[in-house]
């Protein structure tokens, strides 16, 4: 999955982990993290400016179909083909190391 620059359509970074296509992806309130969700049952968290993963969030049993951040950008919801919806709460770490629990 690339990253891509909307105003001059430059690729910003290549974000490479999902195993299957990425179904639906959000970037957090801040803008430094970026929430994706896939066909391989996951949702990856990563960080904006480096494009490091942060974390593999395994809860689903079917395709994830949507990911979003909460306004607050406090939590990570999901939905999946599964019929389930899962709500992460965003931990961060030291430095910007950010960790998902649910």
């Amino acid at each position: 999955m690339a990253v891509v620059d909307s105003a001059t359509h430059t690729v910003l970074r290549t974000l490479k982990g999902h195993s299957m296509r990425v179904l639906s992806c959000a970037f957090s309130p801040d803008g430094t993290l970026l929430a994706t969700a896939s066909g391989d049952k996951t949702v990856k968290l990563w960080q904006v400016d480096i494009g490091s993963m942060e974390c593999t969030l395994r809860e689903h049993t079917d395709r994830v179909r949507g990911v979003t951040f909460t306004a607050d950008g406090k939590h990570v919801v999901s939905a999946s083909s599964d019929n389930t919806a899962c709500v992460g709460r965003c931990v961060r770490y030291t430095g910007t190391h950010t960790r998902t629990v649910w």
